[in-house]
């Protein structure tokens, strides 16, 4: 997970920082809590993928 957030963040040109409150929200629906990493492990992998999926669907309409 932290090599994505990353990878994504280079990608992007933001500071892997500015995502994950983001990211956190997309995963839990809060914006404090556990590390997004720590979240992601607690829920697994096919939870957190579909989770980002629905977040970017309903925010950006991809």
């Amino acid at each position: 997970m932290h090599d994505a957030v990353e990878a994504a963040a280079k990608s992007l040109s933001v500071k892997p920082g500015a995502m994950m409150p983001l990211l956190r929200f997309a995963l839990s629906g809060q914006s404090r809590g556990p590390g997004v990493t720590t979240i992601a492990h607690l829920i697994g992998r096919e939870k957190t993928i579909s989770r980002i999926q629905r977040a970017l669907v309903e925010v950006l309409g991809v």
